[in-house]
């Protein structure tokens, strides 16, 4: 071969194998493009969910519930020991009966269910689909069933964690 046919070779093979390469960095750099895009559209979301009143931020415990009475309040004596200042020393008590729930409110105590004072109450759990989420002044507390055990959840919107978030940083 002459030293011309080899240049010509050459410099077809370099052209061909650099063209899909082109082509290649282009897509990369649009996928890329159109990934940021996406990303700062889920970063946003993501932060909006943690600001949100039902974010995990602001789950504050999880009591296991035995059959019978489970007392719950501020004071050390209850079963279910809620958050201190954030509800009264004795506040109700869940009633566990043949893996049925009820919630008697202490007297003098407003407890809530779907914005209506109640008393008392059975509770559906979370199993239901619809659990009945009790409002006691910042807190919420409902039923939740893992196989045959009951536990309340509680949700406390003045969770320092919550309070506090600061945003996620990336």
């Amino acid at each position: 071969m002459t030293a011309k046919k080899i240049s010509i070779s050459a410099t077809l093979i370099i052209l061909f194998f650099s063209q899909p390469t082109l082509i290649a960095l282009t897509i990369s750099r649009q996928e890329e493009s159109q990934f940021l895009k996406e990303e700062m559209i889920w970063r946003k979301k993501r932060d909006q969910q943690m600001r949100a009143l039902t974010s995990w931020l602001t789950i504050a415990g999880l009591y296991w519930l035995e059959e019978g009475e489970n007392s719950f309040g501020t004071s050390i004596d209850n079963k279910i020991k809620l958050p201190p200042d954030s509800a009264p020393a004795q506040a109700g008590k869940f009633i566990v009966n043949n893996s049925k729930v009820t919630v008697v409110a202490a007297k003098g105590i407003d407890l809530k269910i779907n914005h209506k004072k109640i008393k008392k109450a059975e509770l559906q759990a979370d199993d239901s689909g619809k659990p009945d989420i009790v409002e006691l002044n910042d807190l919420r507390l409902w039923v939740i069933k893992r196989g045959k055990r009951l536990a309340i959840r509680l949700r406390n919107f003045n969770n320092p964690s919550y309070k506090k978030y600061p945003g996620s940083h990336y």
